[in-house]
Formats: structure tokens, C-alpha cells, sequence
């Protein structure tokens, strides 16, 4: 029974992050005449009880045989997922 934290942790991450969770994405539309260079966003949220910001992709986990055969190739979003970081009042996605 000790062991039951670690041994679903890839679980739970998965259910909590990618199927509880809402899920944004920023659009931006350039109506000027010239183009966009050397931009970044940075998104600062206030930190309140109960906000939790995914830090990666979570996959589905695999929990059989075939899982510890097949290679895992990263997915688009995974590698281009933001970095987040924790300041002491807010959580800064970037």
C-alpha cells in the first residue's frame, strides 16, 4: 500500500492534467503590413489555492507488456510545450 502513490502518479497525472483540465490556447493575428520577429508571450496568473499548471504533456499511460517494448516518440506539443516557472506570488508560463 505504500507504494500505490508512485505506482499510479502517471495515472493520475494523466487524468488531472489531460482530461480534467481546461485547456488554452493563445491566437494572434497580425492585421499590420509587416511581419512578427523575435516575439515571446509571457503569461503571469496570480497564484490561488487550487491552480494547478501542467509543467508537460502527460501521454496516456500504457500499463502492460507492450508498454516497456515500444519507444515513446515525443509528440509535437510535448516538445513545444511552454516553460513554467513559480515566483513567490504568481506562476509565469513563457
Amino acid at each position: 500500500m505504500k507504494e500505490v502513490d508512485q505506482t499510479y502518479r502517471d495515472d493520475d497525472s494523466y487524468t488531472l492534467f489531460e482530461l480534467s483540465s481546461h485547456k488554452i490556447n493563445i491566437s494572434i493575428l497580425n492585421e499590420g503590413h509587416t511581419y512578427i520577429e523575435d516575439a515571446s508571450i509571457q503569461l503571469q496568473i496570480k497564484k490561488i489555492e487550487g491552480l494547478l499548471v501542467a509543467e508537460k504533456v502527460y501521454v496516456e499511460p500504457k500499463n502492460d507488456i507492450n508498454s516497456l517494448v515500444n519507444a515513446h516518440v515525443p509528440s509535437y506539443e510535448s516538445m513545444n510545450y511552454p516553460e513554467v516557472n513559480y515566483t513567490e506570488s504568481s506562476i509565469v508560463i513563457y
